[in-house]
């Protein structure tokens, strides 16, 4: 049910509003990308009926602490984190976590993102992956899916986007923005400075 929610309410990296994006390091293309596919997720999970995000932050559970940073959602226990999350939502009230995958998609700690969560919130949670299957990197993505899906909490999502296309985006932010690439590709700021507010979601 869940999976076809997804797919009923997909949406592209055209209908993403990069208005109010903000990105952690905006001098940093790669922040760019993955601030923008942080956001297409958001707002494509926005769009599913049934699905709230949890926004009860700060807050305390057993002994972590569980806080909103710029760009993420951090787990700590005492002073050290425990682990992150790109969202954390709750789908027809069962809590849904979620990890982001811009391009690179490196190492996701499923299991331990599973643990943390169920201590979150004393119930197993679902696990969604967002990333392109069709990046290079991922010329493998069938084993890696079904290594990840091995578990029935984890579902993979294919953002279905392509390099150029993500690039493009990003080239989009720094004409909104006021930064532009140099010709390394490598932003440069053209304004003293510029901070945009923050995507608002709506609470659980």
């Amino acid at each position: 049910m869940l999976l076809q929610a997804i797919e009923t309410a997909r949406i592209t990296l055209d209908d993403v509003s990069l208005d109010t994006l903000v990105v952690d390091n905006p001098h940093d293309y790669r922040h760019v990308e993955g601030a923008i596919a942080q956001r297409m997720v958001e707002q494509w999970l926005s769009e599913i009926p049934g699905m709230t995000f949890d926004l009860d932050f700060p807050r305390s559970v057993d002994r972590y602490t569980i806080r909103r940073s710029h760009m993420d959602i951090v787990v700590q226990e005492g002073k050290n984190s425990v682990h992150s999350y790109d969202a954390l939502a709750f789908y027809e009230g069962k809590p849904v976590v979620v990890e982001v995958k811009s391009l690179k998609c490196g190492h996701v700690p499923v299991p331990r993102a599973l643990k943390c969560a169920r201590r979150i919130y004393h119930q197993d949670a679902v696990m969604l992956i967002f990333f392109p299957f069709g990046f290079k990197e991922f010329r493998h993505v069938d084993r890696r899916i079904k290594r990840w899906e091995h578990n029935p909490q984890v579902h993979c999502v294919d953002v279905g986007y392509t390099v150029d296309q993500l690039h493009q985006k990003v080239e989009e932010y720094y004409r909104v923005s006021g930064f532009e690439y140099t010709a390394k590709n490598m932003p440069v700021l053209k304004i003293p400075s510029l901070r945009l507010p923050a995507f608002t979601l709506s609470p659980a």
